[in-house]
């Protein structure tokens, strides 16, 4: 019912998320903002904690979210934490004040797909590690490149851009097409931070689709 926003000012990615999140929660809303390079959280915490919220969407990058979910631990602030594709490999750079906490991302490797599946296989034998949501976009990102030339059969700019604004298939971060405006339509995986024997873990919790 009650959500409070905590967006970096300063960066065009958080912002615009604040503002994406705040036309389609249905609910009551309170915004606070920061500017880039703060390392204290603490009035805006304050004032987002007398709010009282259910949950506390932080659009940042995991740089600053372990700062301030700490801060707002310290203070006694609850409800849970949510964030976006710039929390990936937050359980790298957060403590235990991000349990329970859920992002949406473009991609996880737990996910039950079989083109996930498929991929993460395929990458783990080759470089001997887990891909990271950058991978699999950069993956899928050729895939459709690629695609779009055999199906132009043509290396002719204009007949590729043709193609590309035609597709329509399913990939690793999910079914994607294109808008007029050249903007991606995709599915969103959502994911949750659990705790693991050795520090904290995510967990696939389920696939958003538009």
């Amino acid at each position: 019912q009650k959500a409070a926003i905590l967006y970096n000012l300063d960066n065009p990615y958080s912002s615009g998320l604040y503002e994406t999140f705040s036309a389609a929660f249905g609910g009551e809303i309170l915004a606070e903002s920061f500017k880039a390079g703060n390392v204290d959280f603490n009035a805006q915490i304050l004032k987002i904690k007398d709010f009282g919220p259910d949950v506390i969407f932080v659009p940042e990058y995991t740089q600053n979210i372990g700062l301030i979910t700490k801060q707002a631990r310290d203070a006694g602030l609850e409800g849970s934490f949510l964030g976006a594709d710039g929390w990936d490999g937050i359980t790298g750079s957060a403590g235990n004040e991000i349990l329970g906490s859920y992002y949406s991302n473009h991609f996880t490797p737990e996910g039950d797909d079989a083109e996930v599946i498929a991929f993460v296989s395929a990458y783990e034998a080759k470089y001997g590690e887990t891909p990271s949501a950058l991978a699999a976009l950069a993956y899928d990102a050729t895939k459709i490149l690629l695609t779009a030339i055999d199906e132009a059969n043509s290396t002719d700019a204009t007949a590729i851009k043709n193609a590309l604004a035609a597709t329509s298939g399913k990939y690793v971060t999910g079914q994607i097409s294109f808008d007029e405006k050249r903007n991606p339509v995709k599915s969103a995986v959502m994911i949750e931070v659990v705790a693991a024997a050795d520090g904290l873990s995510t967990q696939y919790a389920g696939t958003v689709n538009p």
